[in-house]
């Protein structure tokens, strides 16, 4: 299965981000985990891909990010039927409680509606936010990460959301950890 990673991204936050789950992916997977900026991609590239893992930080007062704003409609107009999408989200849960990581629901909600299929739902608990639009029945749509405010929570909740992703979408294959290479030759 294709895995790619595509991100949106102001200040780097986001880039860093889905560059660690590029890479928790890839130790699990065992292949390279392609990260792009949606800025710099062709959508239309990623259509045959089997897991499209998406981020976007929220801005201001439930935001999407700019770059995902200018693609968004390059999003709705194309079929994901088939592809599994796995969003991910940053934002501020302090300074932004009642709007916390709203843009991620915006990005999940746009490739659902053209098909897509969406997994790696996050639990809500343990964050200190109001309301989101991206929580639906104690589960945010995705993996929902504040670096400001519980940054060393980022790393944890990125390789347990990568495993349970994987699960989700090769349920036969093994995500606890790396695949092991080839074998050594055996001795005389």
């Amino acid at each position: 299965m294709r895995i790619r990673v595509v991100y949106g991204s102001s200040f780097g936050d986001t880039a860093d981000a889905a560059g660690r789950i590029a890479a928790t992916l890839e130790e699990h997977v065992g292949r390279p985990v392609p990260c792009h900026d949606v800025a710099a991609v062709d959508l239309g590239s990623l259509e045959s891909v089997g897991l499209l893992v998406v981020g976007t930080s929220t801005w201001h007062s439930g935001d999407l990010q700019d770059d995902w704003a200018v693609a968004l409609d390059g999003v709705t107009a194309r079929d994901w039927t088939g592809t599994n999408v796995a969003p991910f989200g940053l934002g501020d849960q302090r300074g932004y409680a009642d709007t916390f990581i709203d843009a991620l629901a915006d990005l999940a909600r746009a490739f659902e509606g053209a098909g897509a299929r969406l997994v790696g739902a996050w639990p809500s608990a343990g964050y200190e936010h109001a309301s989101s639009r991206a929580e639906r029945d104690g589960m945010f749509v995705g993996l929902a990460l504040d670096v400001e405010h519980q940054p060393d929570l980022s790393q944890e909740r990125i390789e347990r959301w990568c495993c349970a992703v994987l699960a989700e979408v090769e349920p036969l294959a093994p995500v606890s950890a790396p695949r092991p290479g080839p074998r050594a030759p055996r001795g005389p």
